[in-house]
């Protein structure tokens, strides 16, 4: 073989190697943009929900969501916790278990099934939760909170009622939210759901 022709033709391999190389290059540089602007679409959108029969639509997205998305969520989850007799208690705390975020549902599960077999020890207790103050709801980006009067019923007679806040834990992710814990507190302070937990536990103390 010629040697020019050789050089030559080696010569032409390694420009359509670095050809194919740079082309390469493109192509992942490309699909990475893509992949980026994928994701930030999905986190920047919003789901207009409206409520079954009508009504006025909820928006969540974004990290975000409407007034009226926040309200509607706090009354379903306080009343699948605080309203219930011993026949629906269980099957309420199953269904509340598919909002609850990945990383903390199995501890929510557990407490679930606890409280699920306390109550199912008593068939005729029931326990009917409504809110309660001028200023029921609460919201800020990480809790929800709610003021509310839980009424103990033996036999359908009210036996007590105690004055309570629900404090939920949550965060926004897409269009979704997730609970990532619940908690009841008896302490007299307004906002008792924001306050740090060693502030809420001292305050439980000094409560008369």
């Amino acid at each position: 073989m010629n040697k020019d022709k050789f050089l030559g033709a080696i010569d032409h391999l390694q420009m359509k190697n670095r050809a194919l190389f740079v082309a390469a290059i493109v192509l992942l540089a490309l699909n990475v943009n893509n992949t980026i602007a994928l994701q930030r679409a999905r986190t920047q959108t919003q789901t207009v929900i409206v409520p079954v029969g009508g009504g006025i639509g909820m928006a969540v997205g974004n990290g975000k969501a409407s007034d009226e998305y926040m309200r509607q969520m706090a009354r379903y989850i306080t009343s699948q916790i605080g309203t219930y007799t011993a026949a629906t208690a269980r099957p309420q705390l199953q269904e509340l278990l598919s909002l609850f975020a990945p990383e903390v549902v199995g501890k929510a599960q557990v407490e679930f099934e606890r409280i699920a077999v306390q109550v199912e020890r008593f068939p005729s207790i029931a326990s009917v939760m409504r809110w309660s103050g001028d200023e029921a709801l609460k919201v800020s980006p990480n809790f929800i909170q709610v003021h509310a009067i839980k009424d103990r019923l033996v036999s359908g007679a009210s036996t007590e009622s105690t004055q309570m806040t629900y404090c939920i834990e949550y965060r926004i992710e897409e269009a979704r939210l997730w609970i990532l814990g619940i908690r009841e507190e008896s302490v007299p302070a307004a906002d008792v759901c924001f306050l740090p937990r060693e502030s809420a536990q001292l305050a439980q103390a000094s409560a008369p």
